[in-house]
């Protein structure tokens, strides 16, 4: 219980503390997103707030349940504690940085900015990564998938 309550200290002094740490280093300004900037009601679509973090929640949450577990299984109670400090430290810093860099190129996707300033054969290592990780996420869906269950009742034959 107390890495729990441990982890979910962190969590709360980490969003705090070290996203005001994380603002002031990027220094965001008051430009317009591209969404506002570029609308054409099909890539560029504004949103409002609710809308914006109810997509980044799930983006965020979408391998959560499945590393969760794994770093649960591995570490033991510790994972209450490493978990936190991998959001803080990496995830909401990646997100964060990731989005505002967009911001700043119009809208420009990570794999866009990488052939951009590192060049044509970095940007295919990337990609073979990125295809990697994504088949092995999959397999690891497919592998655990729910079976569909058989019927556990009887077909009756009513005799008249």
């Amino acid at each position: 219980m107390i890495t729990f309550l441990t982890g979910l200290l962190i969590l709360f002094f980490g969003c705090i503390f070290y996203s005001s740490y994380v603002e002031k280093q990027f220094a965001p300004d008051n430009r317009k997103t591209p969404a506002c900037k570029m609308t054409d009601r099909l890539d560029y679509v504004p949103l409002p707030l609710h809308k914006n973090l109810l997509i980044h929640l799930l983006n965020i949450a979408g391998l959560g349940p499945i590393l969760g577990v794994i770093q649960g299984i591995l570490f033991g109670p510790v994972a209450f504690i490493l978990i936190p400090l991998g959001c803080i430290l990496m995830g909401g810093v990646h997100d964060y940085f990731c989005g505002m860099i967009s911001m700043r190129h119009n809208g420009a996707q990570v794999t866009e900015l990488i052939k951009e300033y590192l060049g044509k054969n970095f940007y295919r290592v990337f990609i073979i990564l990125v295809s990697i990780v994504f088949m092995l996420v999959n397999k690891d869906s497919n592998d655990t998938a729910i079976k569909p269950a058989k019927p556990q009742y009887k077909l009756l034959k009513f005799v008249s």
